[in-house]
């Protein structure tokens, strides 16, 4: 009988012993990010990373005629923070073939 407490104890201790959940490991496996365009022209990157956003999809074009006044400041304001970044183009199927909106887009801020 005594053996029985002795091992209840010892289960106990390795039971507490291993944490239920790893919070660090857990924040890195669900990396939190912003997609963000003109619309949001002013942006606080130290306030965005201070929030633990680690990554930021940023629009650059759209179609085969816009290019985004924002989207230059706030790649670099991305940049500038640490943030992974990169930018994005909005399609327009229905207005011009995809080579086209490809071309441009690379034509235009996308790497």
């Amino acid at each position: 009988m005594q053996w029985i407490s002795l091992l209840s104890l010892f289960a106990a201790a390795v039971v507490n012993a291993i944490p239920v959940e790893n919070v660090e490991l857990a924040k890195r496996a669900s990396p939190q990010g912003i997609d963000v365009s003109n619309w949001q022209p002013n942006i606080n990157w130290n306030t965005v990373k201070a929030n633990g956003i680690s990554f930021a999809y940023i629009k650059a074009t759209e179609g085969t005629g816009y290019i985004s006044p924002s989207f230059s400041s706030q790649y670099t304001g991305a940049t500038n923070v640490g943030l992974i970044r990169g930018g994005y183009h909005f399609a327009l199927p229905d207005r011009s073939s995809g080579a086209a909106q490809a071309t441009y887009f690379l034509a235009h801020g996308g790497e």
